[in-house]
């Protein structure tokens, strides 16, 4: 039950993280950037008392999927500054079948298990492309060929990130193990980031890193939600057998983006609720089935 509570505190976090940009509307790269360098700066007092004596494989791999997560935010937020979070999000979750899949072949076993429990394994395609069709549904107008190209990046280094960052996990997490993970991929999001604003203010011909005057807000508030994002999200991956049953479960977030964006934004969305709840049911299914194989 621990995976399915902390998936659900996760997926809140997630929709105010996604909706991060459609408030502050800033290019995506400086955004990633800054968020970053905040969420380095807010844990360096708890830096001294993390247990660092971990071997290089562990903080290669965890390094690694920050790199392909700064990609990620980096396409993702610069699609959701054109685009709404809610338009991009039902596009990207179709990674989620992905991750289920690959990780059949990556996990020691796995395939094995999940044959021998044949209910689990039909019961999460139901449910997973139950989930998918709704979230892709949820809004009465047509996916656009521009909005899946801008989400075409996203779901290629957001699930080769999750895919990583799971590999790196062994054993079930406590919060100072959770913190130890979100200050190595916040360090390498910050290098990953840094090197790329660096690039492109070279090309550009000028200095972009304060390309604008909203980024002390942006990287503060986006810093301080990555945070919660990234603990509560290693918790989880840590307490269930396949990541994709994470990616699937926590994709409750649309509701919830539906929500501020009705409710706190002001804004109309289109978006049908019904089959919001309809999301909620398979993600709170799939968490129960994923616990029949607990890791």
């Amino acid at each position: 039950m621990e995976a399915i509570f902390s998936t659900f505190i996760c997926s809140i976090f997630a929709a105010f993280y996604f909706i991060c940009n459609d408030l502050f509307k800033i290019r995506g790269d400086v955004f990633v950037f800054w968020r970053s360098v905040f969420l380095v700066i807010f844990l360096l007092p708890v830096m001294p008392f993390l247990n660092w004596s971990y071997p290089l494989r562990f903080y290669m791999i965890i390094a690694g999927s920050g790199v392909l997560f700064a990609l990620s935010d980096v396409f993702t937020f610069s699609a959701t500054r054109t685009y709404s979070a809610a338009a991009i999000s039902r596009i990207v979750v179709s990674r989620n079948i992905i991750m289920f899949f690959a990780w059949l072949f990556i996990s020691d076993g796995y395939y094995e298990r999940l044959i021998a429990h044949g209910y689990v394994l039909w019961g999460s395609m139901a449910l997973m492309f139950i989930s998918t069709w709704a979230l892709v549904k949820m809004r009465h107008n047509p996916v656009s060929v521009k909005v899946l190209m801008a989400a075409l990046p996203v779901i290629i280094f957001v699930t080769a990130g999750d895919l990583l960052f799971a590999t790196g996990i062994s054993g079930k997490l406590g919060l100072k193990e959770a913190l130890l993970l979100t200050v190595v991929m916040g360090a390498s999001m910050t290098v990953t980031a840094g090197c790329g604003l660096a690039f492109q203010s070279i090309r550009e011909g000028q200095n972009i890193f304060f390309a604008d005057n909203k980024w002390p807000k942006a990287g503060a508030a986006n810093g301080a939600l990555l945070i919660c994002l990234v603990i509560t999200k290693a918790i989880s991956i840590s307490y269930l057998e396949n990541p994709g049953y994470f990616g699937a479960m926590v994709t409750i977030y649309t509701l919830w983006l539906f929500l501020l964006h009705k409710y706190w934004l002001k804004r109309e969305d289109v978006t049908d609720p019904k089959l919001g709840f309809v999301v909620v049911l398979c993600s709170i299914g799939l968490g129960l089935l994923s616990l029949q194989i607990p890791r």
